[in-house]
């Protein structure tokens, strides 16, 4: 489950894990197993995951995330295997949902006495796994996928606040829902522990904000029935059911069959030597070898792709092979560059980078706009002193033609030259101030030059 702690500078790539392959009768019950996990960016590792057979006819495989410290997803992880055991012991251990519900409702109310849980909590996915079906109980958000005839079938459906019924549920008991959480802090709906949320003393346990009633599920197992992939929200954050079946799909492949015998492939009955016995031994402990570690490569790679893929949160997955004529495919997927911690940058730090550069683009964008406004506003102005000056030029000419005073004859030449002169020069520059007068003055200029 998601929480809000402050990511680690440089991400923990180390990752925790086994595998194991089943051999006899167990292997009709599962074919073997892998599981792997990854800290990541977050400060500590809060999965746990139980992979183990509670005897020949059942298996056990869970996944516990934990929230608000290890507490929860430590001591669940210890506790169901156990109390498996010893229901198996008294002879009352059975696939059905009355039975896991009660002995998850059973370890919630051991929790509450047994430590710090008031604000630690964790997911509960649990598989109990037989010969003939599949019990799958789940609290939380961690999920639980199926290969069947090469599709994807869920298992297990997400409890989180904003499902409709975990909604009424929520708000009937007196919470809120905000961004997500449950009052603005918890991002599931149905958990073991989170006793703060369970605190409602007038209303049953699986009416409380954060329920410990799990949904439980029975799936009668098929021919069909290649393997099943239980994982944490660290996975599902960034990648769909179908393909992770997909992904892990990838690494087997199944056995040519032949029509005669309907798929298996029967060995003619003969007598072999001790050295014969031996390389078939040899040879079926490379088979089991090569088998074990396909599995975990498969699982391994998983948790790599999806850390590839951005996820922040710890990243725990566990495979399980239904199927044991599963085979190592030759040609496997190439696998891509072991991650490297110097390599990677957080996905919010990534935000925060690419938030800064679109900052520093549009801030770079709107001072050339700014500029270019400033540009235009001072040719705008420019334009306008330039009309006006020009104006004012044009009017000072004009005036010019007005008001300049008439040339006159030298004195030295006779009156009555240089009055018939004065004339002519006054009819000559009263043509031009005729033409510049309106239409109502030119009258009044004849007159005065007629004058």
């Amino acid at each position: 489950m998601a929480d809000r702690k402050q990511p680690l500078a440089v991400p923990d790539l180390h990752k925790d894990g086994a595998a194991s392959v089943c051999e006899g009768a167990s292997s009709s019950t599962a074919a073997g197993w892998a599981h792997s996990g990854l800290r990541g960016w977050r400060q500590a590792m809060e999965d746990t995951v139980v992979a183990e057979l509670i005897s020949p006819d059942v298996g056990c495989f869970a996944v516990f995330d934990g929230h608000g410290g290890d507490y929860c997803s430590r001591w669940a992880a210890r506790e169901l295997p156990r109390r498996l055991r010893a229901a198996h012991a008294r002879g009352v251990l059975e696939l059905e949902p009355g039975f896991v519900s009660r002995l998850l409702l059973e370890m919630d109310d051991e929790l509450c006495i047994k430590g710090p849980t008031n604000r630690c909590g964790c997911t509960a996915l649990v598989l109990l796994a037989s010969r003939t079906s599949l019990c799958l109980a789940n609290l939380g958000d961690s999920r639980a996928v199926m290969c069947r005839a090469s599709q994807a079938l869920p298992l297990s459906r997400d409890h989180k606040p904003r499902d409709s019924a975990e909604h009424a549920r929520i708000v009937h008991a007196g919470g809120f829902v905000a961004g997500g959480r449950i009052n603005g802090e918890l991002a599931l709906s149905r958990a073991l522990g989170d006793f703060k949320f369970k605190s409602n003393s007038a209303l049953p346990v699986d009416a409380q904000m954060v329920s410990a009633v799990p949904e439980v599920s029975v799936v009668e197992r098929q021919r069909g029935d290649a393997f099943v992939v239980l994982a944490c929200d660290g996975v599902w954050d960034v990648m769909r059911s179908a393909d992770a079946v997909a992904f892990v799909a990838a690494f087997f492949e199944r056995p040519v069959r032949t029509a005669s015998n309907g798929g298996a492939a029967v060995a003619p009955a003969e007598k072999k030597d001790a050295f014969a016995l031996l390389a078939e031994k040899k040879a079926e402990a490379a088979d089991r070898d090569a088998l074990r570690d396909c599995i975990k490569r498969s699982c391994d790679a998983l948790i790599d792709e999806c850390f590839r893929r951005g996820s922040t949160d710890n990243i725990t997955a566990v495979v399980v092979l239904l199927d044991p004529t599963l085979r190592p495919r030759p040609n496997p997927p190439v696998a891509p560059p072991p991650l490297s911690p110097g390599t990677h940058v957080h996905p919010a730090h990534a935000a925060a980078a690419g938030d800064a550069a679109r900052g520093r683009a549009f801030l770079s964008r709107l001072a050339r706009l700014l500029l270019i406004t400033v540009v235009l506003i001072a040719c705008t102005a420019w334009r306008g002193q330039l009309f006006r000056l020009s104006t004012t030029l044009e009017d000072a000419r004009d005036a010019d033609r007005i008001v300049t005073p008439l040339p006159t004859a030298p004195r030295s030449v006779p009156l009555g030259v240089r009055r018939r002169a004065a004339g002519a020069n006054t009819t000559a520059a009263g043509g031009r101030a005729h033409r510049l007068l309106p239409r109502a003055g030119r009258r009044k200029w004849r007159a005065h030059s007629e004058f």
